[in-house]
């Protein structure tokens, strides 16, 4: 089928509306995790003291902002979600011997001591957040995968890599406890 798709606008706009439907049909996980959960409002606040777009909680914001963060400021609130998620994802990798896929991402932002076996209400929260990101991909659970030898990667250094420039300060906040013990 191949169909010629033609636009009276001016070039650039075309572009523009050509991309703006490709922004639509998948998000980067940064921008699905805020609409999940908080339908990207910057001012909310949890039932549980939940602070920020992301929905961080106050004991993981106190953990891995630095002293001038404000939950307010969408940056500062995405850099202390990509610190927190890099040390989650580090330790999936340890254990999983590889990268988490998009439901388990989600899983590890939201209730990372299930990540292995999740609660329905977490898995159908995590298929949703997959949805936003493509889709039509499988769901794919560490609990179903076959143990395998651990390799490190060099996707999740490139994907954190902005967290640590943006706001150094944050990825020096010390010894960071055993992951599964932490909400």
């Amino acid at each position: 089928m191949n169909q010629r798709i033609t636009c009276k606008a001016p070039a650039g706009v075309c572009v523009l509306l050509v991309g703006m439907c490709f922004r639509l049909q998948a998000m980067d996980r940064w921008a699905a995790l805020s609409q999940i959960e908080s339908g990207d409002n910057d001012h909310a606040v949890g039932r549980q003291g939940e602070v920020s777009r992301f929905q961080i909680l106050p004991q993981v914001w106190r953990r891995y902002a630095s002293r001038e963060a404000n939950w307010h400021v969408p940056a500062d609130a995405l850099a202390v979600a990509r610190v927190t998620m890099k040390d989650r994802c580090l330790a999936f990798e340890r254990q999983f011997h590889r990268s988490p896929t998009d439901v388990e991402f989600y899983i590890l932002w939201n209730a990372p001591a299930q990540v292995a076996r999740p609660s329905r209400i977490v898995l159908r929260r995590a298929r949703r957040f997959q949805n936003l990101l493509s889709p039509d991909a499988p769901v794919r659970v560490a609990a179903f995968d076959p143990p395998r030898a651990w390799q490190p990667t060099t996707a999740g250094n490139a994907f954190f890599a902005e967290a640590s420039a943006v706001t150094p300060s944050l990825t020096q906040a010390g010894p960071h406890p055993q992951f599964f013990g932490e909400p």
